[in-house]
């Protein structure tokens, strides 16, 4: 189970405009309940009793700049530490977004076209592969599969959406991969998907049933293992030079508070492909890039 280190409460996770003291539901209380998860269970091979440090990572970016960096946390940033992730922007690249840990490229992220209302990126690490099969209907969500564990991420406007108003955006852990968009998908040369299953066929044919589809696959636990938060665009001054925060990714790591995991920037990356689609929605930049 997860253990947060600070006085996080689960009202504040989920809901962090909320002030903290508003609900005394804490993380620890509720995923310390030997009823709600078999203590056997584990998420990139190590149990979920690791997890116990809860990390809030600021997203910032230079004034004016159209790259963004993640750091550790902001204390961090504020004394000059290298970020741990970071975007740039590069008229040149045909791909959907670039992503580097210490100025070596970490991810390069892809966009596809599966269908009318299905979509994915394919995120390309140095040792794998990852595929955001995306549900375009009129309730948007994204599945994928990762080192053996299965997500699904809420609070998503989905790509088919002209408008990208997503301020949370929630990755939950869930029980298998039945009821998900990557069920059964198959890697067809070139790194294109075959998708064909339950919730694909809904929402290709029926999709006034992809709502309930949906809430019939619960998480395996009810709290986000990572959450992305717009907190709107705050600007500030260090050093001399100008700086935007844009908002921050908490997540869950089993790694001390000094270090984020890989498997944790991992999941940082996929957040990032996200904000970043929004973004460009909300700024009025044309759709994702079709590539292959």
């Amino acid at each position: 189970m997860f253990r947060s280190q600070s006085q996080t409460t689960l009202s504040t996770l989920i809901h962090p405009q909320q002030e903290a003291g508003q609900d005394d539901s804490d993380i620890v209380s509720l995923l310390s309940d030997s009823t709600l998860i078999n203590p056997t269970l584990s998420i990139f091979n190590h149990p979920l009793q690791q997890y116990t440090t809860h990390n809030t990572i600021p997203i910032i970016s230079k004034f004016l700049s159209p790259g963004v960096e993640l750091y550790n946390s902001y204390g961090s940033f504020e004394s000059n530490a290298a970020p741990i992730l970071s975007t740039k922007f590069n008229l040149l690249k045909s791909n959907f977004l670039n992503i580097y840990k210490e100025k070596q490229l970490f991810c390069k992220v892809d966009f596809k076209i599966h269908s009318n209302y299905i979509t994915y990126y394919v995120l390309t690490f140095q040792n794998e592969v990852v595929y955001l099969i995306m549900n375009n209907s009129n309730y948007p969500t994204i599945d994928f599969a990762f080192c053996g564990s299965f997500f699904r991420i809420m609070g998503i406007t989905g790509t088919t959406s002209s408008l990208g108003s997503a301020n949370l955006i929630k990755l939950f852990i869930m029980r298998s991969e039945k009821g998900l968009l990557c069920d059964g998908i198959e890697i067809e040369r070139g790194k294109r998907l075959k998708i064909d299953n339950e919730l694909s066929n809904l929402i290709q044919n029926d999709m006034s049933k992809v709502k309930g589809y949906i809430h019939s696959s619960t998480p395996l636990i009810g709290v986000p293992l990572a959450t992305f938060v717009d907190s709107g665009d705050v600007k500030v001054n260090k050093n001399g030079g100008r700086y935007v925060k844009h908002g921050y990714i908490q997540l869950f790591d089993y790694l001390n508070e000094e270090t984020v995991s890989e498997h944790m920037l991992m999941i940082c990356c996929i957040l990032l492909t996200l904000r970043e689609q929004e973004y460009r929605k909300f700024k009025g930049d044309k759709k994702s890039n079709y590539v292959g």
